[in-house]
């Protein structure tokens, strides 16, 4: 596999030292690592744990999760060729119901076809998921832009969806979750 692994970074929020735990429990593999009060630190998961590869409203086994010891602040990110994926991991406790998607009109070089994608990650068992898309998706087949989907998923499941439009057509920003 040509991927390269997962790299999630930690820091201290409190700036006091800290263990911290990142686990895939349906699959069963965890890391642990210290953490220095003042410094942050890269925990690498294997692309394995997290890597959805098909654009799918079939939930998979790929979803983390990442307890400490004390008060973090954490972002991961994911390199490819021509590529960065980035996100600020938010904690259980503050999220919401509902989100709108932002991300960017993938880039046009070299004859690219590159596209937007969104991954989606359940904290809660019977967790039902509703995605009204601002262009049209590939989610198994394609789906087309303002017609919602509903699909249900497991605590620790994720689905990946991709826009079928390439370069500038294919930017997910306003597509709803709830």
């Amino acid at each position: 596999d040509s991927l390269v692994d997962c790299s999630i970074y930690v820091a201290s929020a409190t700036g006091r030292p800290c263990s911290v735990t990142v686990e895939n429990p349906v699959l069963g593999n965890s890391i642990t690592r210290y953490i220095q009060g003042s410094r942050s630190s890269v925990i690498t998961i294997p692309n394995s744990w997290v890597y959805l590869r098909n654009p799918s409203i079939n939930a998979q086994n790929k979803g983390v999760r990442i307890y400490s010891t004390d008060t973090i602040v954490v972002w991961s990110t994911n390199f490819g060729y021509y590529s960065l994926d980035a996100t600020t991991l938010l904690p259980t406790p503050i999220l919401a119901d509902e989100y709108v998607v932002q991300t960017y009109p993938p880039p046009v070089f070299h004859g690219s076809n590159y596209r937007s994608s969104i991954a989606i990650v359940a904290t809660e068992n019977n967790t039902t998921v509703r995605v009204t898309p601002s262009v049209s998706i590939f989610a198994d087949t394609v789906r087309q832009a303002g017609t919602a989907l509903t699909f249900s998923m497991s605590k620790g499941q994720s689905v990946y969806l991709r826009s079928v439009g390439a370069n500038a057509a294919g930017d997910l920003s306003g597509t709803l979750n709830r």
